[in-house]
């Protein structure tokens, strides 16, 4: 089955990366880039080819150019082995600007990363919630109002934004404290401007939630797991996965696909 049929639109939303260099696993002993690859292994099983592939920050997990230059070969890789559909990458609390845009897109320069695609009649925005030095996010007022100027003009497929850090919500624990914190300036930008949903990560696991009534979807780490609704501490498993995403007449759905493991807890962070 080709990636678009009738008004049929699937992608994929992979998340939390967190890959080094070789030799290096920062994460609890994590194989962040043997994960990756685990999924895009799964991700080549579907019966469907994605349109494109979209992943929601924490690319890497130190955040420096020898490593974005690493991911950027592996997903370079990976995605041909897909057959070729486009990459489109955001930044999280994880990431460096400077080192990424020097290793990963081989360009010079600090500032925040966002972006606009069209994909059919459908608009991708990734926005840079990164806010440096500190777990939470932000969306700085340069780029809100960008986004407000980007959503005056109607996508006839609707629009489709991804950020690293989630605006509504979780599950709960103290995993609401990572939010983005001017979330309610978000919420103005988008209001009533045809957003499908709000794709994001940060937190781990699959949720699925409303914001002002718009859809929000986050995607299971592709490097590690996250334990929901933990009051005390944050309790990283190794569970890993993806979102498979569809937009079928005009409606955003995802189905997350967790892979086969031992599950087994990796960090406590009450230990």
């Amino acid at each position: 089955m080709v990636a678009v049929s009738g008004k049929e639109l699937y992608f994929i939303h992979l998340t939390d990366t967190h890959v080094n260099k070789p030799g290096l696993t920062p994460m609890y002993g994590v194989e962040a880039a043997a994960n990756m690859r685990r999924v895009f292994e799964h991700i080549r099983t579907l019966p469907v080819k994605p349109a494109f592939v979209v992943v929601s920050g924490d690319l890497t997990h130190d955040g420096d150019a020898e490593d974005y230059r690493y991911l950027r070969q592996l997903l370079d890789e990976e995605m041909a082995a897909l057959g070729g559909v486009p990459l489109y990458p955001g930044l999280g609390n994880h990431d460096l600007r400077g080192p990424f845009r020097e290793g990963f897109l081989s360009e010079a320069g600090e500032e925040p990363y966002y972006y606009t695609v069209d994909i059919d009649d459908v608009r991708l925005i990734v926005l840079d919630s990164l806010l440096p030095g500190e777990v939470p996010g932000r969306i700085d007022e340069a780029q809100m109002g960008w986004l407000r100027r980007v959503l005056e003009e109607p996508a006839s497929g609707g629009t489709l934004i991804a950020l690293h850090h989630p605006a509504g919500l979780t599950a709960g624990g103290l995993l609401d404290e990572h939010r983005l914190i001017n979330h309610e300036e978000l919420a103005e930008a988008i209001a009533g401007k045809n957003v499908l949903g709000l794709l994001s990560g940060h937190i781990h696991y699959p949720f699925f939630g409303s914001f002002h009534g718009v859809g929000t979807f986050t995607a299971p780490g592709a490097s590690v797991g996250f334990e929901p609704c933990g009051k005390e501490s944050i309790r990283y498993v190794d569970r890993i996965g993806y979102n498979l995403c569809v937009i079928r007449d005009g409606v955003l759905h995802a189905v997350p696909f967790i892979l086969p493991g031992e599950q087994r807890l990796v960090k406590d962070t009450a230990e």
